[in-house]
């Protein structure tokens, strides 16, 4: 195998560092390319949707006399599209149709549930709040008695004369307080779960809402779309329109019609979906070639990182470690070689000049490759140091 001159780390980095920049300018230019053919390609896809539905309709009303290049194929098509809709038609009455209704009724009755449950929460609540309140009612009573007959038995000599009294009084007067701070603070806590059930109600019941109305959208898509197909002369109407459509979606050569209006607007068609097929074919070498150069700019990283890893080494023990020299192997000069015209190849505004640059380098770069020239790199540092650094 044919070996590059020895190198040592410095210029063993800075090589590197050129692939690098070979690849950020490669990315550039790729990056560049996705955004002009995203542009592009969206451009011409606008003006698809809006040629294809009037072109469809003018396609099936004259296809008995739009000459043999549209009208077999469209025929050639028909009797799949009619199988396809009779498919479609048994499934939405059979199947579709009946689970959408279930699944509107499941969620309607999981709703009304949800509500009955709610009230029965809040009944007990209720129930709860009112026992806790006249018993708080009968505590504050209770404790304004005790207050009186504390207050009338203190008067005058009454603390002295009355003092056994007052001490049983004061027990009660204490007992009752914390009854009634405990019957106070189980009503704070009735009150909180009560709010807190009630937002949850709240938020349930609005996401239950939500999915109901989906739920009779979808149904009546459905049903609508039943209705249609339950048709035959409208079934047959579409079945035709879809292999129209078929045909026009596929056509990527020119075609003669005895209609000079239809031809002429079916072959330009035909040019725009040319056109849609290499600005998509560019978008997408594109993207692949970004993914690549990223993957590619990892690897050149961590192998640089390697070298200057070497290289503190040597700095830092020189005394014993004497300048270290790679040999790159030439497998990796071979490849990395590609990158530096890569850049100015890529700069084009034609997808497909910009399909094949992009093509031959993803030739010359699959995971096979890739991963053939790092480990021959990684061997050439591991070869390096064992033979030098003894």
């Amino acid at each position: 195998m044919t070996k590059r001159k020895p190198v040592d780390l410095k210029e063993l980095e800075a090589l590197f560092t050129g692939y690098l920049e070979d690849l950020r300018k490669a990315a550039a230019e790729a990056a560049e390319a996705k955004n002009t053919f995203t542009e592009a390609y969206g451009e011409r896809e606008r003006r698809y949707q809006s040629a294809i539905g009037p072109l469809v309709d003018e396609a099936v009303a004259a296809w008995e006399r739009a000459g043999p290049a549209l009208h077999a194929p469209i025929v050639a098509r028909l009797e799949e599209e009619r199988r396809t809709l009779e498919e479609r038609h048994h499934e939405l009455r059979t199947r579709l149709l009946p689970q959408a209704q279930a699944d509107g009724d499941s969620l309607v009755a999981q709703s009304q549930e949800q509500r009955a449950q709610h009230e029965r929460h809040n009944r007990r609540l209720r129930a709860e709040e009112e026992r806790l309140r006249a018993e708080i009612e009968a505590g504050e009573a209770d404790l304004a008695a005790l207050n009186a007959e504390i207050k009338r038995q203190s008067r005058f000599l009454g603390v002295i004369l009355h003092f056994g009294a007052l001490r049983k009084l004061s027990k009660q007067r204490k007992a009752v307080l914390q009854q009634l701070k405990e019957k106070q603070e189980a009503l704070g806590a009735v009150r909180r779960e009560w709010q807190e059930r009630r937002e949850r109600f709240e938020t349930e019941q609005a996401e239950l809402q939500e999915l109901i109305q989906l739920a009779l959208r979808e149904r009546s898509e459905l049903q609508a779309e039943l209705d249609y197909l339950d048709d035959d002369e409208q079934r047959e109407l579409l079945a035709r329109q879809r292999a129209a459509r078929h045909v026009l979606d596929t056509l990527r050569e020119p075609v003669r019609s005895p209609l000079p209006e239809l031809q002429e607007e079916v072959n330009a068609l035909v040019a725009l979906n040319i056109e849609r097929d290499h600005y998509r074919e560019g978008l997408m070498k594109a993207a692949h070639l970004l993914g690549l150069f990223a993957g590619i700019a990892k690897g050149v990283q961590a192998f640089r990182a390697s070298a200057q890893k070497l290289f503190k080494q040597q700095q830092q023990y020189r005394q014993y470690l004497r300048p270290l020299k790679v040999t790159v192997p030439s497998v990796a000069t071979s490849f990395f070689a590609h990158l530096g015209p890569l850049p100015q190849a890529l700069h084009t505004d034609d997808p497909v000049a910009f399909a094949t640059q992009a093509e031959a380098f993803i030739g010359a770069a699959n995971d096979r490759q890739i991963q053939e020239v790092f480990e021959a790199l990684g061997e050439a540092l591991n070869h390096a140091t064992s033979t030098q650094w003894k």
